[in-house]
């Protein structure tokens, strides 16, 4: 799973309802094995809203190919919320911030927007 989460710009990451996915596109950061996103449930304030956070224990991913409408891999992943005011909230969304590619400002304000609105979610993939 590796291989196909360093070929993606983003992962398609939610929840398994019914035998299907309801998945949205997230961009995300990967370190050490674990998946990085950042999470709102503020509609309308240009983050990232995650089906199935921040309740759910575990979330499905789907890493797709570059350019093409084509799974790479499907795995499951273990949720544990990283939350505001944490050194661990400080030191991932500094690596969050310098992976968005569309965030307006310098790092330091978007940091500070989603310490009062965001979580983050760290993903354990539950692969064997």
């Amino acid at each position: 799973f590796e291989d196909a989460i360093k070929k993606c710009d983003v992962l398609w990451v939610g929840i398994e309802e019914n035998g299907r996915d309801r998945a949205v596109p997230v961009w995300f950061a990967y370190n050490q094995g674990r998946i990085y996103v950042l999470h709102t449930d503020e509609r309308g304030s240009g983050e990232q809203s995650i089906p199935g956070l921040p309740d759910a224990p575990e979330l499905v991913v789907v890493a797709r190919f570059k350019y093409r409408d084509t799974r790479a891999r499907r795995f499951h992943a273990a949720v544990r919320l990283i939350e505001p005011g944490s050194p661990e909230f400080e030191q991932f969304a500094a690596v969050l911030a310098d992976r968005r590619r569309d965030r307006h400002g310098p790092p330091g304000e978007a940091i500070g927007r989603w310490r009062s609105s965001c979580v983050i979610a760290e993903l354990t993939p539950a692969v064997a």
